[in-house]
């Protein structure tokens, strides 16, 4: 059973690792700061761009470790990319960021149509509906996407510091199972 549960873990292990390297990273520079994002399935010539926000940290490379949406997105021609973003506020600098990072993505495939959709997890999520309330706001912007999602986003801000200030006063006691607090910290 030890020997099955090892030769588990190990594929495991390899499968992540060859699974991570399918997101190519993307750098560029933009108004003398250098950005980047990370590029899953790429299609030859994309009728559209969809922009993911990972949950948990915000590390776009771990995006293939949380949804299969890059292949589902590929089928239908639209490129995606991943964004790294971890604070659930969206300051003018981020927003800068993120428009620059979907703007290069447009210009370098020369996206005509400005097909965009925006979507993330949990924090993710979040991040997706405040950047696209602030292109909204964006008097200057040229895109507004055609649709957002966001699953699981913690949006109610008020619920999610009770949550935490209940987890901290809880103070689990049961030895590696303090993940609530952990989180709330």
């Amino acid at each position: 059973m030890r020997i099955f549960s090892f030769v588990l873990f190990v594929s495991m292990a390899f499968y992540s690792c060859i699974n991570a390297q399918s997101g190519k990273k993307v750098s560029f520079n933009f108004q003398q700061k250098e950005y980047d994002y990370y590029e899953y399935m790429k299609v030859g010539n994309p009728n559209g761009l969809l922009v993911l926000f990972d949950g948990g940290n915000g590390n776009a490379e771990r995006l293939n470790y949380e949804s299969k949406l890059p292949d589902s997105a590929a089928v239908h021609g639209l490129l995606t990319i991943a964004i790294s973003y971890t604070e659930s506020y969206l300051p003018e600098e981020e927003y800068v960021k993120i428009k620059a990072c979907i703007d290069n993505a447009f210009a370098r495939y020369k996206i005509q149509n400005k097909n965009l959709y925006i979507g993330g997890f949990s924090n993710g999520g979040s991040v997706a509906i405040r950047f696209t309330e602030l292109l909204v706001q964006d008097s200057t912007s040229q895109i507004l996407p055609k649709a957002i999602f966001a699953i699981d986003p913690p949006l109610d801000y008020i619920q999610m510091y009770k949550y935490c200030d209940r987890e901290i006063a809880r103070d689990c006691n049961i030895p590696g199972v303090d993940l609530g607090k952990a989180e709330a910290l």
